[in-house]
């Protein structure tokens, strides 16, 4: 199925509640061009679980989806589906989603449903299918009610993510996980995906913004790889102590842990158990981030250099220098003469 360069806006609504709007079950969606469509699967309640703006009815898994191009798409699935993915219920894992170039999309699931990824899954603890997000594509993901924006739905394993190039996904889910999975993983044993950022990602969720609803400990592995920049604007990041051993977070160097992009920069709290190993930095407050940081983590302290002023308190710089760590908590300090000499503590 292959849409290009459609003059106007295709608008496709899916005609019964179990029915997606685009579905694609064992075949490929494709959208590139100047394509302009929108896909609204119709919402169902109580037992009228749905099927996917793009990709598989009620009970069955989406195909593969690529967007490209210039293409800009908004996919909104069902009751219990994923805006672009599998449709409620499916019994088998759903296909790959692939959207690069200059392409916009926007897709929203549908109650318990990821933004991108499953719904609610039939068969307990399927993968989610890989999502590769690349060039310089915008996307916006939203989780339907405990939803991920991206990732598997409730009973679902997160797949593969990979955000590169000059991507920016923003993904978020308002009583979620921005990326990785819904509720009830509390026996899964399946192994999740890796979320690679190479690009940009927004991430927030009303539990997490990364993670899993509840309960039980999957997490995929994030990496924040060279030239990646993982914002975390409000709200929290859960980080487990995995049964698969840490660091849960890689930052390598060249890559950026760091709040919003605003001129006065908002940041989500990091907690948990789990590891978090900084060969790059986080440019975060030291207050917002519980959890244990590996490698890059020092503690700034100043010399008065001869002054009978009061030192200011000491600080936590999570980078190689106090130069490439500082956020606005640590600016007045660092630019002040009189502390021109300061010693770097190795914390951990």
């Amino acid at each position: 199925m292959l849409f290009r360069s459609v003059p106007g806006t295709l608008s496709v609504v899916g005609g019964t509640t179990k029915r997606a709007a685009i579905a694609n079950t064992g075949a490929t969606f494709q959208a590139s061009g100047t394509a302009r469509i929108v896909a609204v699967a119709t919402s169902g309640t109580g037992a009228d679980y749905g099927g996917a703006g793009i990709g598989g009815n009620a009970d069955q898994a989406g195909g593969s989806t690529v967007i490209t191009d210039h293409a800009v798409v908004t996919a909104t699935g069902g009751l219990g589906a994923a805006g672009i993915g599998a449709g409620s219920f499916a019994a088998a894992a759903d296909g790959t989603t692939v959207i690069n170039g200059d392409a916009d999309v926007t897709a929203r699931g549908g109650g318990y449903g990821a933004g991108i990824g499953t719904g609610v899954n039939g068969t307990r603890y399927l993968r989610a299918g890989a999502v590769t997000i690349s060039d310089r594509a915008v996307v916006h993901a939203i989780g339907g009610g405990s939803g991920p924006g991206i990732g598997s739905g409730m009973n679902g394993v997160p797949g593969d993510v990979s955000i590169t190039d000059s991507a920016t996904v923003t993904a978020s889910s308002a009583g979620g996980v921005g990326v990785g999975a819904g509720p009830d993983l509390l026996y899964a044993t399946t192994a999740p995906g890796t979320h690679t950022v190479s690009g940009t990602l927004i991430a927030s969720g009303g539990v997490s913004a990364v993670g899993v609803t509840s309960p039980g400990t999957i997490f995929g592995p994030v990496v924040v790889a060279s030239g990646g920049v993982l914002r975390l604007p409000s709200g929290s990041l859960v980080v487990p102590d995995t049964t698969s051993g840490g660091p849960e977070i890689t930052v390598a160097s060249g890559g950026i842990i760091t709040g919003s992009a605003d001129a006065i920069p908002t940041y989500a709290t990091i907690s948990g158990a789990g590891q978090i190993q900084n060969g790059g930095r986080i440019l975060m407050p030291a207050a917002n981030v519980g959890s244990q940081v590996t490698k890059r983590n020092y503690r700034l302290s100043f010399d008065l250099n001869g002054s009978s002023a009061t030192a200011p308190s000491a600080i936590t710089v999570f980078a190689d220098s106090a130069t490439n760590g500082r956020s606005e908590e640590h600016t007045s300090e660092l630019q002040s003469p009189m502390y021109l000499v300061c010693r770097l503590l190795l914390e951990k």
